[in-house]
């Protein structure tokens, strides 16, 4: 609120002055009071009973105090004689819950430029009394008690020693008595003063200008009673005009400026500034266009909720690994001045799962429900509530190597308030996976894709990002050198690098997923493939680089060597007759084979591709094979039983679906021979073969229809047929694919699962050898023991059973699972999980959970006269609320509320109230709430 002596909102005439309401953010202003019985509305105070008290310097003539009755609405004096108040221009309300009223004009000595005074107004009273009068007042402003009790006010013209023309005295709160004098030259009309931080005075002075501004300006000052000090506080060319100051409880101070102007506003003048000494920033933060001389603020009561802190940390520290915990802390505070009940909901992203019987909280209550955390609870001014909890990251789950949190929190007024953290998931390099090449994927969240190598389940499809870095353009190809300690090689088409032209080789090492570029040459154009050649080395087909000037002005393609480690680059053969080489592979016989989307070797007139082998050594090719059936081969690949395998991207000799895959025998001029075909295939890019024969394809359009978003699909041979393997939102553009190593098979960790009364044991060894090894224990809900559990368990179909410790190395492992359903079957399946993120299975086994049900007992005894006790049992951990009702239905003792283990439980009611009061004899009801189920039994109280 805004108190304003000359305002006239509702054009009455006279400026009679008015009380607006300024709210939050810049919300339109209302008038609260305006006009008659107003004159020059001077002071105004909340107090702490709800009233709004107002006094009005010239109302009466002499002054005047009115009360506003916010339930009634009304504005009435609260004197029956103001003559003793001409000028009554401040209100304090006393420790004692009294009112101080500051008259600056006051006349006790006959002294007719008015000297001032400081009168009480008890609660209840309609007189004011006289606290002090004393001769050395001249024109007082403002007063203010310390936390300590001490009273103080400030004089704008008092001037006892002659040292400058204002003054603060400390009056004794008792006797009225000048205590103490403070005069500084560096005050010149001090209009304001209020406590700041318990024992310092904040001095508001008008026009003080110690750093001699070329405007009128004013400065904040603090005074050190204890010491005698002052100390300059702000002195900035905004303030113009500084009347009064107000300390806030986040440490910032609201300055009322009777001349200043907004910002961009420069005919609006009055102004509440909002100024943070910490940062050393002021900034405009209220006003009104019906403001001409504002002359206090009172803020009215109100909470203030705040989402003050947020935090995600890997519990056992940098890097976070997929198996790893992560510790979650939250800050909830209130601001305000009133009491205020706030929320809090945390729902944690995919692939993180919320450790039952983790949270806790300081204030409030706060629970988990699903894969989300809720807290509730009232907290008082400047308190503060600290909500932890726990999570585990769920491997197969972990889609994104960047996961966000985003919890919220709310409270009245403020509304829902937000904040996020982020934390990176270190994604490693194991066998038995596909490593695919997007070209277009944004795992970074960048808004613009620079690609990605996308890490592949080779069981499940599983698809994580491997690894991105923001120095890519267009990466395409991806080829991998080495087996004990392997290093990856990326083909960028679209990088210009320093000491190249187009296209450049980035080393990718996965044991710190780095990268770096490797090799560049100013004679490529449009590198397309990359392969590994003999034991350190690269090759690199450019589909039009002509390192041997061959052709003008776009040559006809080359193979280049690379030596990755220093970067060397040399030409190897190039040849007229070729139109778009764009891949080369290496059969089990040896041969080199380069593979041309456009070639005509055939004399058909139409480009449809062709196979030339090539000799590096004499840096020659001849003719292989080619088909007048194909329109576009763009992949070649040698499987281990020596077949020769093309994808043609166009060529669809049959079905719905566009490209199909072809067959060469590792002969030269055989034919080719149609493999397969599938409605499913768009834009088939590349192909790989599995050691078992499987033929694994990558798409960059397909759009299976189990695929709800992204763009792009893997695929694996079924037969003649092909089915999706992986089709995620991370996909982008699917652009190549390779395999490391053989799929890891299932392990046996000697696994077993049994039922116990409340709820399944589960057992099972570590692996020999693998102290680094975490175990997750996953379920589902199955039929009965005889469900056909055959074949390798696909963890998605699996939930995640996070566990309150975690399992890791070897030995014997053993965990209680208390959060099953009771007479349930479950299959339960251990997961391996290595530092690299990968994972391995165990077979599954079957139990059924215990019969222990959810049941309240009756109290014992019942009826019953000093206390009973009351037993109840839940089948899982989890919130429970244990509470007494009376016959008409009002809850009269809570006795539980708060999470609970699984299993039996017991708890003693004495008979008495939330209170400790002794109960009526009678009929009441208790009341158990758990996992949204409630029983009720009847008891007897008799006393």
């Amino acid at each position: 609120l805004v108190s304003d002596e000359s305002a006239d909102p509702n054009d009455l005439g006279g400026g009679l002055g008015a009380v607006f309401r300024l709210g939050r953010n810049q919300e339109p202003a209302s008038i609260l009071e305006a006009g008659p019985p107003f004159v020059d509305p001077s002071s105004i105070l909340f107090r702490s009973d709800g009233h709004l008290i107002i006094a009005d310097r010239q109302a009466a003539n002499p002054g005047e105090v009115f009360e506003l009755d916010p339930n009634r609405g009304t504005l009435e004096s609260m004197l029956t004689d103001n003559s003793a108040l001409p000028t009554p221009v401040d209100l304090v309300e006393t420790p004692d819950g009294d009112l101080l009223i500051v008259d600056r004009s006051a006349d006790f000595n006959g002294n007719t430029a008015g000297e001032g005074g400081l009168f009480l107004l008890e609660r209840g009273a309609t007189v004011p009394t006289l606290l002090s009068g004393d001769p050395e007042f001249r024109f007082l402003s403002e007063a203010t008690y310390l936390a300590d009790g001490r009273l103080f006010v400030t004089d704008r013209s008092a001037n006892p020693g002659q040292v400058s023309s204002a003054s603060i005295f400390e009056i004794n709160p008792s006797t009225g008595a000048i205590e103490n004098t403070w005069q500084f030259p560096q005050l010149v009309e001090p209009t304001g003063l209020t406590t700041y931080q318990d024992t310092l005075l904040l001095i508001t002075d008008l026009v003080a200008n110690p750093r001699n501004f070329s405007t009128t300006t004013g400065t904040l000052f603090t005074l050190d009673p204890d010491e005698g000090t002052l100390s300059e506080f702000l002195a900035i060319a905004r303030l113009v005009r500084p009347y009064r100051s107000y300390p806030q409880q986040d440490g910032s101070v609201l300055i009322l400026d009777q001349a200043a102007s907004p910002n961009g506003l420069p005919d609006q003048t009055g102004i509440i500034f909002r100024y943070d000494p910490a940062a050393r920033v002021l900034r405009d933060f209220a006003w009104t266009d019906g403001l001409v001389f504002p002359s206090e603020v009172a803020q009215l009561p109100a909470s203030a909720i705040q989402f003050s802190a947020y935090g995600v940390e890997d519990t056992d520290g940098a890097p976070l690994r997929a198996s790893d915990r992560v510790a979650i802390q939250a800050e909830i505070r209130n601001d305000g001045s009133i009491p205020a009940v706030a929320e809090f909901e945390d729902t944690l992203p995919d692939g993180v799962v919320a450790v039952p019987g983790s949270v806790e909280a300081t204030v409030g209550t706060a629970v988990i429900v699903g894969n989300t955390i809720t807290w509730t609870g009232e907290l008082s001014p400047a308190q503060s509530a600290q909500i932890s909890y726990e999570a585990q990251l769920d491997p197969p789950r972990v889609k994104d190597r960047i996961l966000e949190f985003a919890p919220l929190a709310r409270g009245p007024i403020v509304g829902e308030l937000s904040r996020t953290a982020h934390l990176a998931v270190f994604v490693g390099f194991d066998p038995g996976y596909f490593y695919v090449v997007d070209e277009d994927a944004d795992p970074l969240l960048t808004g613009r894709g620079r690609g990605a190598i996308l890490k592949v389940q080779q069981r499940t499809g599983t698809t994580v990002s491997l690894f991105a870095d923001l120095d890519w353009v267009v990466p395409i190809d991806l080829a991998i050198l080495g087996d004990s300690n392997p290093k990856l090689y990326l083909l960028d088409v679209a990088q210009q690098p320093p000491n190249g032209r187009r296209g450049a080789v980035f080393e990718v090492d996965p044991s710190d997923l780095s990268s770096r570029l490797a090799a560049a040459d100013v004679s490529w154009l449009r590198t397309e493939s990359i392969v590994p050649f003999e034991e350190d080395g690269l090759l690199v087909v450019d589909s039009w680089a002509d390192p041997f000037l061959l052709d003008d002005p776009v040559g006809p393609g080359a193979v280049y060597y690379v030596e990755p480690t220093s970067g060397q680059v040399l030409p190897l053969v190039s040849d007229t007759t070729w139109v778009r080489p764009i891949d080369i592979a290496q059969t089990k016989t040896g041969r080199w084979l380069l593979l041309d989307a456009d070639a005509d070797p055939l004399g058909t007139g139409v480009n449809r591709g062709a196979i030339w082998e090539l000799d590096l050594a004499e840096g020659t090719s001849t003719l292989f094979a080619a088909s007048p059936e194909w329109v576009e081969p763009v992949a070649i690949t040698v499987a281990g039983d020596s077949t020769i395998y093309v994808v043609d991207q166009r060529a669809t000799p049959s079905g719905n679906g566009i490209g199909s895959i072809w067959t060469v025998p590792d002969t030269p001029g055989s034919t080719p021979v149609l493999y397969a075909v599938s409605d499913e295939f768009r834009r088939p890019h590349d192909l790989v073969v599995q050691i078992d024969g499987d033929l694994v394809l990558v798409d960059g359009e397909a759009a299976p229809a189990a695929q709800e978003t992204g763009r792009g699909a893997i695929f694996v041979s079924q037969g003649q047929g092909f089915a999706p393997l992986a089709a995620v939102e991370l996909m982008r553009e699917p652009r190549s694919i390779l395999v490391f190593g053989d799929v890891t098979p299932i392990v046996d960790l000697h696994l077993y699962a049994r039922p116990l009364d409340l709820g399944v044991e589960v057992g099972w060894t570590g692996l020999a050898g693998a102290s680094g090894v975490d175990y997750l224990i996953y379920r589902r809900v199955v039929e009965g023991p005889d469900v056909d559990l055959s074949g390798e368990p696909d963890l998605e179909d699996y939930e995640l059973v996070p566990t309150e410790v975690t399992f890791r190395g070897t030995g014997e492992h053993v965990f209680v699972d208390r959060t099953v359903e009771p007479d349930t079957w479950y299959a339960y399946v251990i997961a391996s999980v290595r530092n690299s993120g990968g994972y391995d299975t165990s077979y599954p086994v079957t139990a059924r959970s215990g019969s222990l049900a959810f049941a309240l007992g009756n109290g014992e005894p019942n009826p019953f006269g000093g206390q009973t006790t009351l037993r109840f049992q839940i089948p899982r951990t989890g919130q429970v609320d244990l509470e007494i009702f009376d016959v008409g239905g009002r809850r009269v003792r809570r006795l539980v509320s708060e999470p609970l283990e699984a299993g039996r439980h017991q708890v003693v009611w004495d008979g008495r109230s939330d209170r400790s009061h002794p109960l009526a004899s009678g009929v009441y009801f208790v009341r158990l709430a758990w996992d949204g189920k409630v029983l009720t039994n009847r008891m007897v109280r008799l006393k």
